[in-house]
């Protein structure tokens, strides 16, 4: 996802590829998506997605377009920087599915080699900064945290990744406590 912002409107353009994470050079594929986009403030669009780019706009310049909304659909989501900035300052305005969503798909394409680890962790930080507390959302960046872990084993790094994530996480547990509510 593309944009361009002219006289107060942004034109996203949509584009689709294959997406893979263990297939270095996947073949080329363009399948028949339905996409549904939206967000806080916004109109909801829904349009196909083929083998041709589809635009669409809204007003505004910064206007917080995230694509699958509800995850709709069975595909992953790559925005360019611009947009994705956008998305990392109004997370918390979304409904969880879709928080959750946006952090499946940056770690997805953090897996992929398609983006860095850091879109990932500045989403999941702005997401903890704010208090989140929606399960679906918080086990997405614990279970996240253990694969980083796991990834991690026999790194000197990952002395200093656990205490991030105790940093992260120790606020949350003492916030939700343990007892069952």
């Amino acid at each position: 996802v593309a944009s361009a912002c002219t006289a107060g409107k942004t034109v996203y353009t949509l584009t689709q590829s294959r997406f893979t994470i263990h297939d270095a050079h996947p073949a080329a594929q363009t399948w028949i998506i339905p996409v549904v986009a939206g967000g806080p403030g916004l109109a909801t669009h829904k349009l196909v997605l083929g083998k041709t780019p589809q635009t669409l706009s809204v007003v505004g310049c910064d206007a917080p377009l995230k694509l699958n909304l509800g995850e709709s659909g069975y595909y992953r989501v790559q925005y360019t920087a611009p947009v994705f900035a956008s998305l990392l300052k109004n997370a918390v305005h979304f409904t969880p599915v879709d928080r959750a969503n946006l952090l499946g798909d940056q770690f997805a394409l953090f897996r992929s080699g398609q983006a860095p680890l850091s879109t990932y962790m500045d989403l999941a930080d702005r997401l903890l900064s704010v208090h989140e507390s929606d399960i679906a959302v918080l086990q997405e960046i614990t279970s996240t945290f253990e694969v980083l872990d796991q990834y991690l084993k026999g790194s000197p790094d990952r002395a200093a990744f656990r205490a991030y994530a105790r940093k992260q996480l120790t606020p949350v547990l003492a916030r939700l406590g343990w007892d069952q509510k």
